[in-house]
């Protein structure tokens, strides 16, 4: 009877050496058993559309961005397995080790594990659906608190009441464009800091993100706030 062990993996960010780590699990592994039938295969899927895959270790190409990775190593006469599938999409990452024998997939668990947990975290708060919820009503009452200070002194009137009623649906629709749009390419659950080109971008779009907080959004809020209670 097999045994199987899987894992979810959520909120990393993999570069070049972590997965070189990771690929050098299949290659020794291979080595370890032995074996004519134990079989290494990757395919690795840019975001261009173009499609890697061999057998032999693989070399990252750093003029392209990765959308996916997926390593497997099969022995169908051991019945032993390893899979990691690596992807920008939520939910899709996982890795898991399959055998005979329950303290040899508890050891490949292991060094898989070990080397997931050593590399960087992804921004949780900007990468969990819950934190982004909570996010998007801030950013709500933060655009809501600004169209008010514009629009303070014609609230006596019926024209004042209808842009109050503007801003909230267009704050809604901004930060529903914002988070559902710029958050999950900028902030995916795991992500791949390989390409030179892609991830240099994406570092200045995160800095610019992060200025218009600190620097206009919270400061403005304080503002709103402290008037309110003076």
């Amino acid at each position: 009877m097999g045994i199987e062990k899987r894992e979810q993996i959520k909120y990393k960010i993999f570069h070049e050496q972590d997965i070189n780590q990771l690929m050098d699990v299949f290659f020794s592994t291979e080595k370890e058993l032995g074996h004519e039938e134990t079989e290494v295969i990757y395919t690795i899927q840019f975001k261009d559309g173009t499609i890697d895959s061999g057998s032999d270790r693989l070399t990252i190409d750093r003029n392209r961005s990765i959308q996916s990775i997926v390593f497997s190593l099969t022995n169908k006469s051991l019945h032993t397995s390893i899979a990691l599938n690596l992807h920008i999409d939520k939910n899709s990452s996982t890795y898991a080790v399959g055998g005979t024998h329950q303290e040899w997939v508890k050891e490949k668990s292991t060094q898989l594990q070990k080397i997931i947990d050593a590399t960087p975290n992804q921004n949780q708060y900007l990468a969990h659906p819950v934190w982004r919820t909570g996010l998007s009503i801030l950013l709500v009452l933060l655009i809501f608190s600004f169209m008010y200070l514009l629009i303070e002194n014609y609230l006596s009137s019926r024209a004042g009441y209808a842009w109050l009623i503007v801003a909230v649906v267009w704050a809604h629709f901004w930060t529903g464009r914002l988070l559902g749009n710029n958050l999950d390419i900028l902030y995916p659950e795991v992500d791949f800091d390989t390409s030179i080109h892609r991830e240099s971008k994406k570092r200045k779009q995160r800095a610019f993100l992060k200025l218009i907080v600190i620097c206009f959004l919270i400061p403005l809020l304080v503002k709103f706030i402290v008037e309110r209670m003076i």
